[in-house]
């Protein structure tokens, strides 16, 4: 009989794969018949409609009609009993010994009481999605996995929010996810292992983890070289206080907002050689320092809004490539709600490339000359100022002039310009007039725009 059972078993596994079924072979207690129960997937069926065979009796020959399974496109199971002996009947009527799952290819999620609270679904682009935001605790988020899933990889798992788990250790069970997104939050995890997400190693491009009480000692920084295809790092609203140095081959973003950093070590950001956008807005930064941002890509995208910043040092930038190549790339420096009172020569390097430089809503009284490094070449090179909400007295020519030949916008209305003799190189052209905010006044409210130009050529000349 078991030499029978085995040879019924390799019929099945050399049948064409298509719809998942799993059979399990089932001796009476005499060992002279055998029943199939239908259980979680694990062999595909196709057309034609596949036949199983049983074991035979001694002194009973079954012909294969007996016993037919068929799967339809519609997942439908069929079951003839002719020949079948009054034992078999009762088999067959046993319900225990009946279930059966077919995998629907085009919807292969889990039987959605395995895995409650979880829901899996399929959206239109036939993502594979979980979503776990229900899962009280760490525990039954862990028992979850431990049933079977009908295949591994998907491409998003999400929980929104959650107040019992406090530690994410290696659970998923072979699972793999394209996207892991732990948001908008609040949630009251607090380690992270370095193995979390280990068998996502090559598939992970996004993760985001915000809202949370993890702190950089338990944050998988040592192993985000390990994520090769990894894109997107989102890490928001936690108590980071400080990070190392990140390494990740192909991280395109890089958001660490509201994490309570105070300050970078030198060259944190550049072993990540495809890195673009930097978030580190809403923190407790007081100063750059020279060497801290080397960045090694013509496209970027610095933001650094609504810190404590005094003070940024000549040398904080740096880019790692030739600065005066073309580009058709946009670099952006946004420093908007800090504290700088003023900006320090060769501080700011421009590219070859449209450029925008957002000091909005500081303290500036002062810009150095040279402030800003005009690259060498220029035919692709355009900038644009945002310079509102500051403590400018006069638009000086020997920091903006060379500027303005490329200049697309200078905002500067809520600054106390005096408008004297020294801004008359701006005030008598129009043409410069022109890239200036139309409510840049002076300090008596006067537009600039509304200044006669030819007192300022006969007075100032």
């Amino acid at each position: 009989m078991k030499a029978t059972a085995i040879a019924s078993s390799l019929l099945l596994l050399s049948l064409p794969l298509v719809t998942a079924i799993r059979f399990t072979w089932i001796p009476e207690q005499n060992d002279s018949t055998a029943i199939y129960r239908f259980t979680s997937p694990v062999h595909v069926l196709n057309s034609p409609v596949p036949t199983l065979l049983y074991p035979k009796k001694e002194t009973e020959e079954y012909h294969e009609e007996d016993q037919t399974v068929q799967v339809s496109d519609s997942s439908v199971i069929n079951k003839k009993t002719s020949g079948k002996d009054e034992a078999e009947r009762e088999h067959d009527n046993d319900p225990s010994l009946q279930e059966a799952e077919i995998v629907d290819l085009d919807f292969p999620c889990p039987s959605p009481g395995d895995i409650a609270p979880c829901v899996c679904n399929n959206d239109e682009e036939k993502h594979l999605k979980l979503d776990c935001t229900q899962i009280e605790g760490e525990t039954q988020l862990a028992r979850v996995f431990q049933n079977n899933f009908p295949v591994k990889d998907f491409y998003e798992f999400k929980m929104e929010e959650n107040s019992g788990i406090k530690t994410l250790g290696n659970i998923f069970n072979g699972l793999t996810f394209e996207r892991v997104i732990f948001s908008p939050g609040p949630f009251s995890i607090e380690r992270i292992s370095d193995f979390f997400l280990s068998d996502s190693f090559n598939t992970l491009k996004e993760l985001q983890v915000r809202h949370t009480m993890v702190t950089a000692d338990f944050f998988p920084f040592y192993t985000l070289s390990s994520y090769v295809n990894l894109e997107s790092l989102y890490i928001d609203y936690t108590n980071l206080k400080w990070i190392p140095k990140i390494t990740g081959p192909k991280i395109k973003t890089l958001s660490l907002e509201s994490t309570g950093l105070t300050s970078l070590q030198p060259g944190t950001f550049e072993q990540l050689s495809n890195l673009k956008n930097i978030a580190l807005s809403l923190n407790n930064f007081t100063e750059l320092r020279n060497g801290t941002l080397l960045i090694p890509n013509t496209e970027m995208k610095f933001h650094m809004v609504n810190n404590l910043l005094e003070e940024i040092q000549p040398g904080t930038f740096y880019f790692l490539d030739d600065a005066s190549s073309s580009s058709s790339f946009k670099v952006t420096y946004e420093l908007s709600g800090n504290r700088l009172q003023q900006l320090h020569a060769r501080t700011f390097p421009l590219r070859n490339a449209p450029v925008f430089l957002d000091f909005s809503n500081n303290n500036i009284n002062n810009i150095e000359q040279g402030a800003f490094v005009m690259p060498h070449q220029t035919d692709t090179f355009s900038i644009e100022i945002n310079l509102t909400g500051n403590q400018l007295e006069t638009i000086e020519e020997e920091v903006f002039g060379e500027l303005f030949r490329h200049l697309t916008a200078l905002y500067i209305s809520g600054n106390p310009l005096r408008c004297g003799c020294d801004m008359a190189w701006l005030i008598t052209n129009k043409e410069n007039l022109h890239r200036l905010d139309d409510a840049a006044s002076c300090v008596d409210g006067t537009r600039l725009i509304d200044l006669d130009h030819q007192l300022y050529e006969h007075f100032c000349s």
